[in-house]
Order: C-alpha cells, then sequence, then structure tokens
C-alpha cells in the first residue's frame, strides 16, 4: 500500500511539473485560466498512453473541441463520481487509481 501511496505521489508532482511549467508547454499560448486537478490527471495519462485528443474524441465518440473544454475549461465542481466513473470506464483507467491521483495533485496544488 505504501508503495502505491508513493507511486501516485510521484506521478503527481511530475504531471504538475509538466502542466504548471509557466503556463506554456511545448510551444502553445500561455494559458489565461489556472488548471484544475482533474483535467491535469487527465492530461498526464493521455500523454503516458501516447494519446491526442482525437484519439480520446473517437473514444468518446465526441469531437478533440469537447476533450479540450474537458480538461482545460470544465470546473472542477463538474466532475461528479457518475461521470468520473463514466469517463474512466469508456477510457479503461483505474478509477480508484485516477481518483488517487486527482487527489494528491489537488493536495500538491492547494499546498
Amino acid at each position: 500500500m505504501q508503495i502505491k501511496k508513493i507511486q501516485v505521489k510521484d506521478q503527481a508532482q511530475k504531471a504538475i511539473k509538466y502542466f504548471t511549467n509557466g503556463g506554456k508547454k511545448n510551444g502553445g499560448n500561455k494559458l489565461t485560466h489556472k488548471l484544475n486537478c482533474y483535467g491535469i490527471a487527465l492530461k498526464y495519462i493521455f500523454i503516458m498512453r501516447d494519446m491526442t485528443y482525437e484519439d480520446v474524441a473517437k473514444i468518446l465518440q465526441t469531437t478533440p473541441q469537447n476533450i479540450n473544454h474537458l480538461v482545460n475549461r470544465m470546473g472542477k465542481d463538474r466532475f461528479n463520481e457518475f461521470f468520473v466513473d463514466k469517463l474512466c470506464d469508456k477510457l479503461r483507467i483505474d478509477s480508484g487509481y485516477f481518483i488517487d491521483l486527482v487527489n494528491e495533485i489537488d493536495n500538491i496544488m492547494e499546498g
């Protein structure tokens, strides 16, 4: 159990460092808003799986623009447990791992 917690904490720190690097990533535009913990966790998982927004959009049967909204614009309060469970199920993400990662990212960002 302790090893899993350490691994999640390490992954959370990597995700935050990557996505909050001055608000600019890989030549993109500077973000005009604060990222939320769910968006950071999703982006981290997408990168680790080498998935683009187009790949994710195909899985979720939506558009890449909707995926962009999901990870960059959607408020933290809109990620309720039913939405998260459905999202994890479709993306084949262990929901327990995802919630642990989100909570750790949130703790680090607030601390």
